[in-house]
C-alpha cells in the first residue's frame, strides 16, 4: 500500500476503506489482528496518540483474502481538537503466526511514504 491521505471533520464520526498491500499484492489478513494510530509526531508515545482503534474497537476486516479493512475513526477522539491538525498513520497487522507487518511500507529517509490524516475544523459545533 502506498501512501494515502485522509481527510475528515473533528467531532464527526469517520470511516475509511484501506485495502493492506505490500509490493502491490493484498496481505491475506485471515485471523490477524490490526491497530490503527494517528500521532502528531513519529516519536510520540503511543499512549499519546490522537487516533487509535483496533480489530473489534474501530477495525473491521471487510475482505480477509484481499487484505480489506474498514476503520472507523469515532467522534470522541477528535471532538477536542481546536485547530487543524495533521496526523502521521499507519496499520500494525499481527498475524496469526505471531509475524508482524506495519502498512504503509517504507522508503529509507523519506517520512512523506507515511500516510496523513488531516482533521478539519467544522464551522457547526452544535449537533441538531
Amino acid at each position: 500500500m502506498s501512501a494515502t491521505d485522509l481527510v475528515m471533520y473533528r467531532g464527526d464520526t469517520r470511516s475509511f476503506q484501506l485495502t493492506m498491500a505490500e509490493d502491490g499484492a493484498p496481505l491475506d489478513l485471515t485471523g490477524a489482528t490490526l491497530r490503527f494510530t494517528g500521532k502528531r509526531k513519529i516519536g510520540d508515545d503511543d499512549a499519546d496518540a490522537v487516533v487509535s482503534v483496533a480489530t473489534g474497537s474501530g477495525i473491521v476486516v471487510t475482505d480477509a483474502v484481499n487484505g480489506e479493512i474498514r476503520v472507523t475513526i469515532p467522534s470522541d477522539q477528535t471532538e477536542a481538537l481546536t485547530k487543524e491538525t495533521v496526523l502521521l498513520w499507519d496499520v500494525q497487522i499481527v498475524f496469526l503466526d505471531g509475524s508482524v507487518r506495519t502498512i504503509p511500507e517504507p522508503v529509507v529517509g523519506d517520512e512523506s511514504t507515511l500516510g496523513t490524516l488531516t482533521i478539519k475544523l467544522d464551522v457547526t459545533r452544535t449537533a441538531p
